[in-house]
This record gives structure tokens, C-alpha cells and sequence, in this order.
């Protein structure tokens, strides 16, 4: 018989951490596992529930809105989960992980994403963000099974000897996202309008304060080399920079759908980012074998550990710091270049590929059941 699983989700709104459930679950062993969905509230636009759903065998979402009542959302999933009767149920995000407790009877995993003292007041205000980060946390102390995504969460978070929590990075579909020919390389350029022989950097990200992109885009117009950024992405913050940096350097092309042709026509992957769980936009990156020049917070630095020819940093917010990194014209020498390429790929291949991360999953579930079972 195969085990069941539940995934619970506050919508199906394409993001990051969707993204990556996506990878995880069209990487699980369809022998052993039959996989259910429940989502809280509708998606709206942007929902990526149709790629879900060859995976599931049923998929149901709640309806509820963010000013549900407490018992009306508590008693709603109750009541879902009891019609699917889960062998264990993973949660992905702060309303999931709080819900879930209220469940009783079934084993339990959670996914930690970030961690939310250093992300949720970037993203919901200082005062409201730090009430919801110690919540979080709270909610995270009473957890059967945590799982970081990356081993600098887990550090921040003070649970390096926790038994209760785990780290499992996060991973890329390699068989899709892969190096492109020249040839192709040559031909997306002239697609997109960009010139074979400038140095083409890319970042893919929500255009906000956290993800820091003035100093990026600031950094590349000071540059003393033949550089251009492109951006792909919307945000509060596009407008503002598009005034100020937009041009021939710095190139703000909004939501793109077809992410891997601006990677397969790039040189390399920069991000200013403040704060990442373990950022999907470079492990993507690196699976098509562009090296990543990056800030040098803790989760980039664990990719810099990896492999630290494949992955440049430079200190945080310091576009002083930026400008010295791409004048050192690190994707200049075609040699250096298929040299870091390699590197890039090696990273992928070993650590950061979804099959691995998959295979780290199922071991959790398999002992998170058995554990619950002789408890």
C-alpha cells in the first residue's frame, strides 16, 4: 500500500516556495507515495495549480479569506484532512504550520523557507513582521519535524542539534534547466536584443527592498567593463528604478515566463539580495552553468562553500564592493569561463539537483511515519 500524503499550502500562487514544492513532488517515487493537495484560499492570478495536478490524486482548496474566523478555518481543514486520511501531512508556510497544529492524529513536517526574523520585516513592516516571525518561531517550537532549506537557516535558528530539525537544500529540475549551446546562446541574444559581445549579467526576483536591486543595478552602471544587467521581474520598486538606471546597462523586462532562454543567453547570475532561504533563481542559474556573483549573506555563502569558483561574493549592500567584483572581469577569458561553468554544473550535480532533495524528503517521511507510529 502506498503512503499517503497530504501537502497543505495557504494558495497556489506561483512563488518560490511553490515553485520548489513543484520540484519536490514530481520528483517522489510514484511507487510509494500517493500525494493529496488542499490549499486554503483561492490562488487569484498567476496560479500554477494545473502543473500540480498530474501528481495529485485530488486537489481541494478551502476558500477561505486571510479574515476567516479562527474555528471556521480550524474546522474547515479539520474536515478536509478527515476525508483524505493522510499518512502524514507537510505544510509549506506560516498559515499552514499554524493550522496544522490543530490536527491531531497524524504526523506532521514542515518546510522552513527563510528565516522570518530576517526576512518577515522586509516583507510586512517592521512591527508587524517581527510580531510575525516570533509567531512563526513559536508555532516552529511545536513541530514534530522542521526542515530548513538550506544549513544557514537551521543555523540562525539555533537548531544545529535539534533532532526535531533537519536541513534539506533546496533543488532544481536538471534535466530542464541545462547549459545551452552557442549556438542557441548566440541566437537568444539577438531575440532579446542583446549584444554577443557584452558580459550579460541576470537576476530573476521580486523587485523590493529585500532583494537590494539598486545596488545592482547601480553597481553595473559604474562598472568599467562592457556590462549589461537584466531584470527580470516586477515589484514596488520597478518604476523608481527604471527611471533612475533603466537604459542600454540596466534592462527591466517585467515577469518573464520563459525564464530559461534569458539564462540560456546570459553569462552569469547577480544578486544584491539582504536575506534567502537558499534562492531558486541561482540554483536555476547554476544548473545552466552560469557561475553567480552574489552578497554575501549566509545562504549565498553556502553556496560559495560549495564550490567557490563557481560563486563570487561581494559585501552586502556595498556597491563600492559590487563595482570592484565585475571590474575584475571574472567572465572575460573564454577559458575562465568554461572553467566556471563546470564548476557551476558540479554544484547542481552533487548537492542542489531536485532528485537528490527528493530522495532527502522521502527518508524524512519514512521516519517521521515510523517514529509516530512508536510513539
Amino acid at each position: 500500500m502506498k503512503t499517503r500524503i497530504l501537502y497543505i499550502v495557504t494558495t497556489m500562487k506561483r512563488s518560490g516556495p511553490i515553485n520548489q514544492l513543484f520540484q519536490l513532488i514530481s520528483n517522489l517515487d510514484p511507487e510509494r507515495y500517493e500525494l493529496h493537495m488542499i490549499s486554503l484560499s483561492e490562488e487569484g492570478d498567476n496560479s500554477i495549480k494545473d502543473k500540480f495536478e498530474p501528481f495529485m490524486l485530488t486537489m481541494s482548496c478551502l476558500g477561505l479569506s486571510r479574515y476567516s474566523s479562527f474555528f471556521v478555518s480550524r474546522n474547515s481543514l479539520r474536515s478536509a484532512v478527515e476525508r483524505v486520511e493522510p499518512d502524514l501531512v507537510h505544510t509549506q508556510d506560516l498559515r499552514s504550520d499554524f493550522y496544522s497544529l490543530f490536527l491531531n492524529g497524524i504526523p506532521c513536517v514542515s518546510t522552513v523557507h527563510n528565516y522570518p526574523y530576517g526576512d518577515y520585516p522586509y516583507s510586512f513592516g517592521k512591527v508587524k513582521g517581527r510580531g510575525l516571525a516570533w509567531l512563526h518561531l513559536r508555532i516552529f517550537s511545536r513541530k514534530q519535524r522542521c526542515i530548513t532549506v538550506s544549513r544557514s537557516i537551521l543555523k540562525f535558528l539555533n537548531k544545529l542539534d535539534d533532532p526535531r530539525f533537519t536541513f534539506i537544500r533546496n533543488g532544481v529540475d536538471d534535466t530542464y534547466f541545462m547549459p545551452s549551446t552557442h549556438d542557441v546562446k548566440t541566437r537568444f541574444r539577438r531575440d532579446k536584443g542583446l549584444p554577443e559581445d557584452a558580459t550579460v549579467y541576470i537576476v530573476s526576483a521580486h523587485l523590493t527592498e529585500l532583494k537590494d536591486p539598486e545596488t545592482a543595478a547601480r553597481a553595473i552602471t559604474e562598472s568599467s567593463g562592457n556590462n549589461i544587467l537584466v531584470c527580470l521581474g516586477d515589484g514596488p520598486l520597478r518604476e523608481s528604478l527604471e527611471q533612475r538606471y533603466g537604459g542600454e546597462k540596466v534592462r527591466f523586462v517585467g515577469y518573464q515566463s520563459n525564464v530559461i532562454e534569458w539564462l540560456h543567453a546570459a553569462d552569469a547570475y547577480l544578486s544584491a539580495s539582504f536575506t534567502e532561504g537558499l534562492p531558486m533563481g541561482v540554483i536555476e542559474s547554476l544548473a545552466c552553468g552560469l557561475p553567480a556573483v552574489l552578497s554575501d549573506i549566509p545562504a549565498h555563502r553556502e553556496l560559495h562553500e560549495l564550490n567557490n569558483d563557481a560563486v563570487a561574493l561581494f559585501e552586502t549592500g556595498n556597491v563600492a564592493s559590487l563595482v570592484q567584483t565585475l571590474n575584475k572581469g571574472l567572465f572575460s577569458d573564454a577559458e575562465q569561463v568554461d572553467y566556471r561553468s563546470r564548476c557551476a554544473l558540479s554544484i547542481v550535480r552533487d548537492h542542489l539537483s531536485a532528485r537528490v532533495m527528493a530522495g532527502h524528503y522521502q527518508t524524512v517521511y519514512d521516519e517521521a511515519i515510523k517514529k509516530y507510529a512508536g510513539a
